[in-house]
């Protein structure tokens, strides 16, 4: 989820840097080839679905969808966005998660941009990671448990086999069977 919102901030950065390019030449509210702009914008990316750019009293003015343009915002959801201060924002709308980046001039916020992501994408995402660590955590323990037992075998579990195997054939009073000293000389040597 973090590499996809650190995508669009980036995208949505751009996307206020050519705004505010033009901002020093034209109003906000009259950004020509925005619209068309936004578009190729969601073209080029295909896991976004919607873009768009509005005022501080939350009346869409540049939209990928020409049809959504002079749309007001719900109040309900966006009411407070504009009373604080943000560099970039997150919000849970519907079946999307929308990444927010305010639009600023002069110190003065004049809007923001408001990129959709499907949660359903962001979610398999996050399943898909999911299941790639716990892959990768079965398959190391695999690998460390085999090794474990090769090191266990080779030290401790053939040496005491052996020591068995004589101590069983001295059971049956074969007196010539003896054990090697192999390795360390310590309670397993």
């Amino acid at each position: 989820k973090r590499l996809m919102e650190d995508k669009t901030f980036t995208i949505a950065e751009n996307i206020r840097q050519l705004a505010n390019r033009n901002l020093k030449f034209l109003p906000f509210e009259n950004l020509p080839g925005m619209n068309t702009y936004l578009d190729g914008i969601l073209k080029n990316n295909p896991d976004y679905s919607y873009c768009f750019m509005a005022d501080k009293k939350m009346n869409i003015l540049y939209h990928n969808d020409k049809t959504k343009v002079d749309i007001q915002l719900d109040e309900n959801l966006y009411g407070g966005l504009y009373d604080t201060d943000f560099s970039n924002l997150t919000l849970s709308v519907g079946d999307h998660y929308e990444m927010i980046i305010p639009i600023i001039k002069s110190d003065e916020s004049l809007g923001s941009i408001h990129i959709g992501i499907r949660k359903a994408l962001i979610d398999a995402n996050i399943l898909r990671m999911i299941f790639l660590t716990i892959g990768v955590l079965v398959i190391s323990l695999g690998i460390f448990g085999m090794a474990l037992y090769f090191f266990l075998k080779k030290s401790i579990i053939h040496p005491i086999t052996n020591l068995s195997d004589v101590a069983h054939k001295l059971a049956d009073f074969d007196l010539t069977a003896s054990a090697d000293a192999r390795g360390r000389v310590d309670e397993i040597g």
